[in-house]
């Protein structure tokens, strides 16, 4: 714990020297002081490769690269984290041109005082000059939209070096794939490559009105950070069960119109919070983790209702929004969460996945990852079923074999647990076709 405390203090200073240094090199206007400042900031991922890649880097997606760096085993990996990048692009943007700019009208509106084209100049130096002091091949993003990457696209045109996305958005339901599409339509992509996680979401891209993605360009190569559970899933577990929290507001936000329904939503997940507080009280030799995203407004919310709810201390219960997804998963009996990928990630490592029930609530809705395979996952209604499912794990965790690969491969392609190898092959392919 207090070396984990020393390295948060460490990390931080290191973070501030980084950004003071950054933000001189802007204030003084040298393209090299800030490629050298980048430079610093840069973290090795792993050590060696036949091929350098300068990762734009961000929690999921540094995962998938982490898996990549273990299992491809051909790349070396340097990743500069994109709030860096961003603090270079904002520098050059007036308050008028910051103005409403999202993802999806970048391409499409006009910057009143030219602060696109001031970076876009900026990085023009800047880049070479980086990519001496790294030796990189090609850069690799998680996502198409990101508003600080569009003019890096551009300049790595220039300089002939790819520019690669793992698309880290591939794993969704038919509602939210539709509403991805829709956003992803006002998007534009000038660079190599798009790699995506399965043939669906690829299909549903290339069906969109053109946005720069062809056949050509486009490859499908599974999800790199699964990989991890069909090489590791025999390690030993631990008396502990993890519960992924989830906000009501952002899984039922936009699909859901009427008040008075989204009312109930959230009571019940309150409800089923309570559910898991109630049953670490009453079960003290098991371990409940629940794990939130960095966001304070997660924590903030379950530490309100365990306040409210709870006068006892309840020692075997720990709120973090840190810890590694793989570990947490890995190391659990049973894995808790609602709509999301970490229960795709438990059901290959053969965990035991629990959700709670909203079926009476939203009837006939295919909003859920097991709609069609309802075997895979445990709906607990009240606290019994909850106790039941986890306090026998071992009775509910056996999946037919046939029934879950069929289940999988519509979230990847066969043969499982070769992702890593794939999307280096294709970041390979792209650097070699350019350097010709």
């Amino acid at each position: 714990m207090v070396k984990s405390f020393f390295k948060k203090i460490k990390n931080k200073v290191i973070f501030g020297f980084n950004f003071l240094l950054l933000d001189f090199s802007l204030a003084v206007k040298s393209p090299r002081l800030s490629a050298i400042a980048l430079f610093i900031a840069s973290k090795n991922v792993n050590v060696e490769g036949d091929y350098t890649v300068l990762c734009q880097g961000r929690s999921i997606f540094m995962e998938d690269i982490g898996a990549m760096a273990r299992f491809g085993r051909r790349i070396k990996y340097v990743s500069i984290h994109r709030v860096y990048w961003k603090k270079v692009f904002f520098h050059f943007l007036s308050e008028a041109d910051k103005k409403d700019i999202s993802e999806h009208n970048y391409h499409f509106r006009t910057f009143p005082d030219h602060g696109e084209e001031k970076y876009r100049n900026y990085l023009r130096k800047l880049l070479p000059i980086l990519r001496k002091l790294i030796k990189f091949q090609a850069v690799l993003s998680g996502n198409i939209g990101y508003l600080e990457q569009q003019e890096i696209i551009n300049i790595c045109r220039e300089i002939q070096t790819p520019y690669i996305v793992l698309d880290k958005e591939g794993i969704t339901m038919s509602n939210d794939l539709e509403i991805d599409m829709e956003l992803l339509s006002k998007k534009r992509f000038f660079g190599s490559k798009v790699l995506f996680y399965n043939e669906s979401v690829r299909q549903s891209v290339l069906n969109l009105k053109p946005i720069g993605l062809t056949q050509a360009n486009t490859a499908v190569v599974g999800i790199p950070r699964l990989d991890f559970y069909f090489h590791d899933k025999k390690r030993q577990s631990k008396n502990q069960i993890v519960f992924f929290a989830f906000r009501t507001e952002y899984r039922f936000g936009l699909l859901v119109n009427d008040r008075h329904l989204l009312e109930k939503l959230f009571q019940r997940s309150e409800d089923f919070y309570k559910m898991v507080m109630e049953f670490a009280l009453r079960h003290k030799d098991i371990k409940v983790i629940i794990k939130t995203k960095v966001a304070e407004s997660y924590s903030n919310y379950i530490y309100d209702i365990l306040k409210r709810n709870f006068r006892e201390r309840i020692p075997n219960l720990e709120i973090t929004n840190s810890g590694n997804v793989g570990d947490l998963i890995l190391d659990s009996k049973a894995v808790i969460g609602y709509n999301s990928t970490t229960l795709l990630e438990a059901l290959i490592a053969d965990k035991l996945t629990i959700s709670p029930y909203f079926g009476d609530l939203i009837p006939n809705q295919n909003w859920d990852y097991f709609s069609e395979f309802p075997e895979m996952n445990h709906k607990a209604r009240n606290l019994a079923d909850l106790e039941e499912y986890i306090l026998n794990y071992s009775k509910y965790c056996h999946y037919d074999p046939k029934r879950k690969e069929e289940y999988l491969s519509r979230f990847m392609p066969l043969p499982f647990g070769q992702a890593s190898v794939k999307a280096e092959e294709e970041i390979i392919k792209s650097i070699k076709e350019k350097s010709e």
